[in-house]
């Protein structure tokens, strides 16, 4: 069997030279990465002997590690963090919060003034302490584990508390009071954030030495960091790793991450997304692919990552020695109470007070026009609209923390916004997603408030850019047939066992994150499939999809092969995941925004370019159930199961037509007397639920075309 596998690499040696470079105009990225293009590079680790079995006890313990005291430890210091951005007097009128929780320091405005690291130091993480198999105690105990503050204390007397009607707390903090008011009795399904640096667990070793083999081009280093790494990675069979070069450097990098990306099964997310930053040519990092050994065993294909270091902001910006690099890991909403959770690469920076000021005229901004000297807004904007484009929630617009970029001061005094982590991007796992606006999609946030959704004009036009350099079917289908084409017999070798079974790198053996040759085939075409995270869409459907969707919504001239609905494309019903609960169908294809540039808003002059009676709208005679406002049917009688609530009612499951369906029975509400929306050619909604807004007022989309939001709406 192993001959096989090594018959395979041999023959990708000799005949897998695809051209996957033309994407990319040469010249935009390391040396290192354009030399890796149209090579899988051999990477050569060898650790001392005694520490190999040690790898792999690490591996299965990190997995048992990660999913309660990892989770338990970056869920208390999220908590934490929630605390300080709660204005408690605003929040808990009519209570004596400094009575109630005098551990918290609440200040006079209202904010506690709890030093997070001091009492994160103060916690026991220990794992020898802790009955690692009981994930809800483990939690709990960590909570009560800081002899000078017990934070379980704190989250039992918040949660007893009555907030003030729309008080506004992050969501996390919420999150936290639903959880333990639920007496959930396991761990809060949060993952880890950040570096382990508990030594019963990690590994890590300085006297690693490396072997890069690049088409038969050998360079050795003989002082070589190795550790294990990764966030969520360490949940899944293949381990990640980091490597840090002493006194040396590969083709001018020094630093690099090796992932196996258990996350989802193409090993072409984190490449897609880096091809794309480095086709728009904005500073990112850079993504290709190695073959891992370590003593000389087999490990399998890996992503090899460029890394945001000083090394890094060196080789790109000429910055030596940076003092001004910050990893952000718990950053919400830009919240200069927040800067502590921004951590300086250079260990010997203690002063964050740049930062602190930055986030501060940040939070603060009322309008794009605070912001140009100190912020490179076109790059933020750019980032904006990839992170849109591919559904990418995990960074600034993840739902309970902001994490997974970094911000850096550039000599001419402006920050600029690095995202990195690309795994969980096109629609992992939220790819319900795929048929919504931008403003549905970001969230609360005064940077987005202020340079997008006040104004979107500078964005719109940075969207319709994107879309039209790399954002579309015809470019990214056939990179992603040529990627496909080039790593396709190291994916093979990579899913063949060995004589004894066991498949190349994976160490965690408590893993379940194993995809097979058929199921990676299909997930890269046009086929949902069962993942880390319950499912995802193909990688070609959510391009084909989400590009329709765009290009309709935000009126650009796409590719009408693409725009046209008869285009058809292959599904594999082998392996197609179908949950019990259907994920809804994209919008209806002429689904866009309202064109009132051609309207005359004066009473009696009505020209609108919708071919829709407005009529319409007020034919509700024959409407049983709110949801066939929308497009969905009502429920079978006795269906009673409420899957979801929003404003058109309680949602169910028509398990016949394996779609969703209505529950809540229609009622025909009190119309305002005067429909704002009909004099620019629109009935008015029925419902509440707001699709987008412009100078006009707020748009709703109902039974197939667009609508007013009455003011009842508001109350």
């Amino acid at each position: 069997m192993m001959l096989v596998k090594y018959f395979i690499l041999i023959l990708c040696y000799a005949y897998c030279v695809w051209s996957v470079s033309s994407f990319i105009e040469q010249g935009q990225r390391a040396q290192l990465f354009e030399l890796t293009d149209n090579v899988v590079a051999t990477f050569k680790i060898t650790i001392p002997e005694e520490d190999f079995p040690l790898l792999k006890e690490k591996a299965i313990a990190n997995y048992d590690y990660e999913m309660t005291l990892g989770r338990s430890k970056v869920n208390v210091e999220m908590f934490l963090n929630a605390l300080k951005g709660v204005n408690f007097y605003k929040v808990y009128p009519g209570y004596d919060v400094n009575k109630l929780l005098p551990d918290l320091k609440i200040d006079e405005d209202g904010f506690s003034q709890i030093d997070v690291r001091n009492i994160m130091d103060g916690c026991d993480f220990n794992p020898e302490h802790y009955n690692l198999k009981d994930g809800g105690s483990v939690f709990f105990k960590a909570l009560a584990s800081n002899p000078e503050i017990n934070l379980l204390n704190v989250l039992a007397t918040v949660s007893s508390m009555k907030m003030a009607k729309n008080a506004k707390v992050l969501s996390f903090f919420q999150y936290m009071i639903n959880y333990y008011n639920s007496g959930v009795k396991q761990m809060p399904n949060i993952f880890r954030r950040g570096e382990d640096d508990n030594d019963s667990f990690d590994f890590k070793v300085k006297n690693a030495t490396l072997v890069v083999d690049i088409n038969g081009d050998k360079k050795s280093f003989e002082k070589v960091t190795f550790k294990m790494a990764g966030n969520n990675s360490r949940l899944y069979g293949k381990p990640a790793y980091n490597l840090k070069i002493h006194d040396d450097n590969l083709y001018g990098r020094k630093q690099f991450k090796l992932r196996a990306d258990g996350s989802e099964p193409t090993y072409l997310r984190t490449k897609l997304v880096s091809d794309i930053h480095d086709r728009l040519g904005i500073p990112s990092i850079s993504t290709n692919y190695i073959t891992l050994y370590i003593n000389n065993k087999y490990m399998g294909l890996y992503l090899l990552i460029d890394a945001f270091k000083p090394s890094w902001i060196e080789k790109s910006y000429g910055d030596a020695d940076t003092s001004s690099l910050y990893q952000c890991e718990y950053l919400f909403d830009f919240n200069p109470a927040y800067t502590d959770s921004c951590f300086n690469e250079n260990k010997d920076v203690e002063d964050d007070s740049d930062l602190f000021q930055f986030l501060h005229d940040v939070y603060r901004a009322k309008s794009s026009a605070d912001l140009e000297n100190i912020f490179e807004i076109d790059h933020f904007l750019t980032e904006m609209a990839i992170d849109y484009l591919l559904g990418s929630w995990d960074h600034v617009h993840n739902p309970t923390t902001g994490h997974n970029f970094y911000l850096y001061k550039k000599k001419n005094g402006k920050w600029i916004y690095l995202s990195y982590d690309f795994d969980l991007d096109f629609g992992i796992p939220r790819d319900g997603y795929i048929s919504i606006s931008f403003e549905q999609f970001t969230k609360q946030l005064n940077i987005i408030d202020v340079l997008i959704l006040k104004d979107p004009t500078r964005f719109e036009k940075i969207l319709k850019y994107v879309v039209d350099k790399v954002f579309n079917p015809a470019i990214l289908f056939p990179h992603i047939d040529e990627l496909k084409n080039f790593i396709k017999p190291y994916v093979k070798a990579d899913k063949t066992p060995d004589e004894n079974g066991e498949y190349p790198g994976r160490l965690n053996t408590k893993a379940t994150d194993l995809y097979s040759l058929e199921v990676w085939d299909a997930a890269s075409e046009f086929t949902r499939v069962k993942t880390k995270y319950n499912y995802t869409y193909g990688l070609k459907y959510w391009i084909l999809y989400r590009y329709r969707f765009v290009c309709r919504y935000y009126e650009m001239k796409c590719d009408p092969t693409y725009i046209d609905e008869s285009y058809t494309f292959p599904v594999n019903k082998n392996v197609e995941y179908k949950s019990a609960i259907p994920v809804p169908p994209p919008p209806p294809p002429h689904v866009s925004r309202p064109d009132s540039s051609n309207v005359s808003t004066s009473t009696g002059s009505t020209e609108s370019t919708s071919s829709v009676p407005i009529s319409s709208s007020t034919k509700s005679s024959s409407i049983q159930c709110w949801a066939q406002l929308v497009g969905y049917g009502c429920c079978p009688e006795g269906t009673n199961d409420v899957y979801y609530e929003d404003s058109y009612g309680k949602w169910g499951i028509d398990l016949k037509k394996e779609d969703w369906c209505g529950i809540t029975p229609y009622k025909e509400p009190t119309q305002d007397k005067v429909c704002w929306s009909k004099e620019l050619g629109f009935p008015c909604c029925k419902g509440c639920l707001v699709i987008d807004k412009d100078e006009f007022g707020s748009w709703g989309f109902e039974l197939d075309h667009w609508c007013g939001i009455q003011s009842y709406c508001k109350k």
